[in-house]
């Protein structure tokens, strides 16, 4: 624990003048290589997100969340693993404060329909909401790669690649389904470039940073 609030009091504090939002709390709801509990990791989360108010009581901070659908618990239920919905849930009980929630939206058989209603489910916590990473397929044909679950869809060859890992929607834009519904998007710009030196770029909305900034 103490490892992690000064990892990330040091980091937010030498960039603070140059950063101002933070994925402070990233995939804790699924990634869970310390086995700890879920109890744990409530902890950790609480503690993380206060060390880097700590740092910079104006920074905007986080919690980052992978796989809006869930099918990893398909697969298996280890220590500490559970829904982002739940994880949230736990969050919000516990009286953990943080800025924003952020969904990595990988999909391969969803519509955008689909991803409406999941986007409509979060927006139950009352907080700002974030696409951090959205990626579709290049191709529908399934082939076989040495990720762990064996078969995936290409995504511009066997690995990630920066031309498929693409997102920017603004606040004063449109949730871009094919009927362009009336649904405000979610409110920020993150785009992540591979074979780029600057990995990720991230430009909250005005009214986000005077919300920090108080």
């Amino acid at each position: 624990m103490r490892a992690c609030t000064d990892y990330v009091r040091t980091s937010v504090a030498k960039y603070r003048d140059r950063i101002h939002a933070w994925d402070v709390v990233n995939e804790l709801h699924s990634k869970n290589e310390l086995e700890l509990s879920k109890d744990q990791l409530l902890e950790l989360t609480g503690a993380a997100l206060q060390a880097a108010r700590e740092a910079d009581p104006t920074c905007f901070r986080l919690i980052n969340n992978c796989c809006p659908w869930c099918e990893y618990l398909a697969r298996e239920v280890p220590l500490g693993k559970q829904s982002i919905y739940d994880y949230l849930t736990m969050v919000r009980g516990a009286g953990i404060d943080y800025e924003a929630i952020g969904l990595q939206y990988y999909y391969y058989g969803r519509d955008l329909l689909e991803i409406e209603r999941s986007l409509e489910t979060f927006a139950d916590f009352g907080k700002p909401i974030h696409i951090t990473e959205l990626g579709t397929p290049s191709s529908s044909e399934e082939i076989q790669t040495g990720w762990p679950n064996g078969v995936r869809f290409p995504w511009h060859g066997e690995r990630w690649s920066g031309q498929s890992r693409l997102i920017g929607w603004s606040s004063s834009t449109r949730w871009p389904t094919p009927s362009h519904t009336s649904r405000p998007s979610p409110g920020g710009i993150s785009w992540t470039r591979r074979s780029s030196p600057t990995a990720a770029c991230f430009m909250p909305t005005s009214d986000q940073r005077k919300a920090t900034d108080g």
